[in-house]
């Protein structure tokens, strides 16, 4: 009787608490803002939930974890420790060939950087292999309906991350430190792998490293500068389904593989050329093999962990700042937590560490001997700004205090669920990371997993709190790429309150013990409905299609506006190398032109653009000093009709010709090709 009361109640309990966070939601949209609305609904409704959950204290949301039987520990048998060893040669004798020679270390002649890289493969390959082990063998079942699911899932995000690579952005977005690194990687095949590209750039030279393979295969074209972070991006989708099957259960898991799919921040990612999307890659797959050893107990799991781990820390800074530290406090909770565990778990987290230690081994090694800085982009930006330093001069607690909450955490906290990103040139658009629609099941999700109080899935507030609070100490909070890393871990959240959400719609008709019906029959009945399986999938393909809707439609239109404030000089370069090499190009403009951009294309494209810029919008030469035994190209603005008609006095200027690519006819230069005549004669 008492439970059918409880449970009563806390249908009645929840109908205002999702009411309030619904609200909530709307007054976080940007079209609707309104802060103190918002955050009063977001707390009383997320109060209320908290109390319906209290009342289903023994309901199950989620089904058992996969189980599966422990691996039993093989002997570290001798040859073990022989391969360890190897790998650790391998390690330091690339670190070492990427060194300068004056280093102590220094052994040999400078590696070439493709020897470095795989010498660096095979020593963390060999370090893998000796604390692993040789697996045992598994039986190998055919493929279950949720293997399938994930399947599709994956090539859905395949195919949203390639569909029109090329010509949806056809602009270098911060993308040409990676092109200038593989041109560098081109002239100097001795690049020590692990400095920093340059000052501003200031990663290893390990990302546009595998973006040269993919430029030789696809062409110098943007396809091939982006198709490593398509492949990063997709396989994240399997990586955070795995953290989602390990921290809760199958569906929850292919739901947020679901979400990853079509959340458009993390599409957008995807399809740019930035290291960004490697850090959440490794960094969930770290998070999911730990998660996956505690469960197992066995150690091919913690070394994969302590691999993922240590690759975290050789591409954006993200992922070096955020996942030790959450590693860290999990290890420390589960020692505090066990202690019956304690000896097991210390030599499991020994594993982890030390594979991670040498994993990083060559990076700090050769940091050190460069004498460059471990994170330079969060050192030399740490607590800038004008505002923040007038603040720090008054010398007053409460002034510092509310300049850091209104001008740092504050824009951190509202670029997740309310602000669009402030850069409006890096992911742009109207939305902050959150669609709206997606905004209640977010809430519903944190609510639930810090009522729950589980460590292992406090995780996921844990590394959204540490990317809020990072970016909070550093310029400019409210710049998308520094929140790739929290991507797998808003999706999981939303997923727990999609999936909570979805299965309290059942509670009328669980049994008094608590636990929920298993799912059954259908494809939509892995969220526990029975006779109404339908419904589910019906729900998630209309999710799906609202998402990629809005990326492709509304956001990318809005967006290819927002990255061109004036007209499109890089069009220009991209139009000129469609024209015959060879071609005397004219840009006349009155508009900001950043020369280095073409500097950067004829390094990429290995030929010169030839390209005159006349800035003053007048003629400044004269037919007799323009040969015409060579094509001519002339770049003008549209709106400068005087130029065009003395241009067409001058020359009898052809029809105008447009842009081929995906550039908005306001941003764009007409384009007067002239072919070479037979002569010198002119007209």
């Amino acid at each position: 009787m008492q439970t059918k009361l409880s449970r009563s109640t806390s249908q009645i309990i929840a109908v205002p608490a999702l009411i309030l966070l619904l609200l909530g939601a709307l007054w976080c949209s940007p079209q609707l803002y309104q802060p103190t609305l918002a955050l009063i609904a977001v707390v009383s409704g997320s109060a209320l939930l908290w109390l319906t959950f209290s009342r289903l204290k023994n309901t199950d949301f989620f089904e058992s974890k996969p189980s599966l039987s422990p691996v039993k520990h093989q002997p570290f048998r001798r040859w073990r420790w022989v391969v360890i060893a190897m790998g650790i040669v391998c390690l330091l004798f690339m670190a070492q060939g990427g060194s300068p020679p004056d280093a102590f270390w220094t052994i040999s002649d400078p590696l070439r950087t493709d020897t470095q890289f795989l010498l660096f493969c095979a020593g963390v390959a060999l370090v893998s292999i000796g604390f692993m082990g040789v697996p045992s063998r598994r039986k190998v079942s055919g493929a279950s309906r949720s293997q399938l699911t994930l399947v599709f899932i994956i090539l859905l995000g395949f195919a949203v991350r390639i569909v029109n690579l090329e010509n949806e952005l056809h602009y270098f977005l911060d993308e040409m430190h990676f092109s200038d690194g593989i041109t560098h990687l081109w002239k100097d095949p001795y690049t020590p792998i692990f400095t920093p590209i340059n000052w501003i750039a200031s990663f290893s030279w390990l990302y546009p490293f595998l973006q040269k393979f993919s430029v030789d295969i696809f062409g110098a074209n943007l396809t091939g500068l982006r198709m490593v972070s398509v492949v990063f991006g997709t396989l994240t989708i399997p990586a955070v389904y795995l953290l989602g099957r390990w921290l809760f259960d199958r569906p929850t898991a292919l739901i947020a593989a679901l979400l990853l799919a079509i959340f458009p921040p993390h599409i957008h990612f995807s399809r740019l050329a930035l290291n960004n999307i490697a850090d959440p890659f490794f960094g969930t797959l770290a998070l999911a093999f730990l998660a996956r050893g505690l469960n197992r107990r066995d150690r091919a799991s913690f070394v994969i962990a302590g691999v993922c781990l240590g690759m975290t820390q050789y591409f954006y800074e993200g992922g070096k700042l955020i996942f030790p530290p959450i590693v860290a406090m999990w290890m420390l909770w589960i020692l505090v937590r066990q202690p019956h565990n304690r000896r097991e778990n210390l030599r499991a987290f020994g594993v982890l560490i030390a594979v991670a230690f040498l994993v990083i081994l060559p990076l700090m090694m050769m940091l050190g001997a460069w004498q460059s800085a471990y994170i330079p982009r969060s050192e030399s930006q740490a607590l800038s700004g004008n505002s923040w330093k007038n603040a720090l001069a008054t010398h007053d607690v409460a002034i510092i205090l509310n300049t850091y909450w209104t001008d740092k955490l504050q824009p951190a906290i509202e670029h997740i669920i309310s602000t669009p990103d402030t850069s409006e040139f890096y992911y742009g658009g109207n939305t902050a990371l959150i669609l709206p629609m997606l905004l209640p099941a977010f809430f519903v999700g944190v609510v639930y997993v810090v009522w729950r109080r589980r460590v292992e899935t406090l995780i996921l507030p844990a590394v959204i709190i540490l990317a809020v609070f990072g970016n909070s100490l550093i310029e400019n909070p409210g710049w998308t790429p520094r929140y790739v890393v929290a991507f797998p871990a808003l999706c999981l959240l939303i997923a727990v309150g999609v999936r909570v959400l979805w299965r309290y719609v059942s509670t009328l008709s669980v049994p008094s013990g608590g636990r929920m019906r298993q799912p059954i029959a259908s494809f939509g009945a892995f969220l526990g409905i029975n006779s109404t399986g339908w419904i589910a999938p019906t729900l998630l393909i209309t999710l799906s299609l609202l998402s990629l809707t809005y990326y492709f439609f509304p956001h990318m239109t809005s967006y290819n506006q927002q990255i061109r404030t004036f007209n499109d000089h890089q069009d220009v370069g991209w139009r000129v190398n469609d024209l015959p090499e060879g071609t005397h190009v004219y840009l006349f403009t009155i508009d900001y032109v950043f020369l280095p951009h073409y500097s950067g294309m004829e390094n990429f494209w290995k030929r010169p653009l030839n390209i005159t810029l006349v800035v003053d919008g007048q003629i400044n030469f004269s037919l007799e000093e323009v040969s015409r035994q060579v094509p001519i190209a002339l770049f003008v603005m549209a709106e400068d009709a005087y130029l065009i008609s003395d241009l067409d006095f001058l020359f009898g200027l052809p029809e105008p010709q447009y842009s081929p690519y995906n550039v908005p006819i306001e941003r764009q230069y007409i384009l007067y090709y002239l072919p070479a005549l037979s002569d010198n004669s002119g007209g």
